[in-house]
């Protein structure tokens, strides 16, 4: 099995990162709720209006798109074909950008069906993994004609007050966080691979083949085939805590509020 390698020990070791001020910061007029980056040079945003923006690392806004209905964003994630995924829970719907920001498609799940989706990720095979929190199942599901493909339970891998809060899925494996820090572990058939423990985080963010996670105000790397941890010093005097974070390029890029800010690694 692909995981039956995983080490019972980290290594770790310290990065240090420069210290305040950011070499560069740029404000919107709201606060940011999404940030994601593709695997080349391009940052995507999202703020509570439901306004999308593409910036490059030096944090250009190059490109913003504001045609979506009114509403929240409640998910948004990039895939290896840079196609944007963004989901908005009240009305059910998916929208599928390219990485011009350009919107090829928008789809409208049943909701006879699908009424209690808490979460969604993309999967690999460019159909949809779900979460159904009152059943605690996840299902693949085909969106073109709302058909399921597959359910399995975690009924039997997590306690009755954990809960589960992101899902991902990265180099076809399914990625589940709880909300006690661990992470599930499956394949693309929802067969159960591992766990990884005490992430501590409230959502899943990866550099490559790393989950990055903040704990202290320190980000933490650590590689999910070897379990191979690095610490990242964050030398900065934080007067808030910063919302969510992505890493492009040896950059830090961290959002409070209506701003991103980056940091260079050393």
């Amino acid at each position: 099995m692909l995981f039956s390698f995983f080490l019972f020990f980290c290594t770790s070791y310290h990065v240090a990162l420069a210290t305040s001020p950011p070499d560069t910061v740029v404000a919107f007029v709201h606060p940011i709720t999404h940030l994601v980056t593709d695997e080349q040079c391009f940052l995507y945003a999202t703020d509570e209006t439901g306004a999308l923006f593409q910036l490059d690392s030096n944090l250009n806004v190059l490109k913003s798109y504001s045609s979506l209905q009114q509403r929240s964003i409640t998910s948004l994630e990039i895939d290896n074909a840079f196609q944007l995924l963004i989901y908005q829970k009240e009305l059910n719907q998916l929208c599928f950008l390219n990485r011009f920001l350009t919107n090829e498609q928008c789809i409208f799940l049943d909701f006879k069906k699908f009424s209690n989706i808490s979460l969604l990720t993309r999967s690999s095979d460019f159909l949809l993994w779900i979460y159904d929190n009152t059943t605690f199942t996840i299902k693949k599901i085909n969106t073109q004609n709302n058909q399921v493909l597959n359910v399995f339970s975690l009924e039997n891998l997590i306690e009755n007050d954990e809960e589960v809060i992101d899902l991902k899925e990265k180099n076809n494996i399914l990625f589940v966080l709880l909300s006690n820090g661990n992470v599930l572990l499956f394949n693309q058939y929802g067969s159960y691979l591992n766990k990884i423990k005490n992430i501590n985080e409230n959502k899943l963010v990866f550099a490559k083949e790393n989950i990055i996670y903040n704990l202290n105000n320190n980000i933490v790397k650590i590689n999910y085939l070897d379990n191979f941890q690095e610490n990242i010093l964050l030398e900065i005097d934080f007067k808030d805590n910063f919302y969510t974070f992505c890493i492009l390029n040896n950059n830090l890029f961290l959002t409070y509020k209506n701003k991103i800010k980056r940091y260079k690694l050393y």
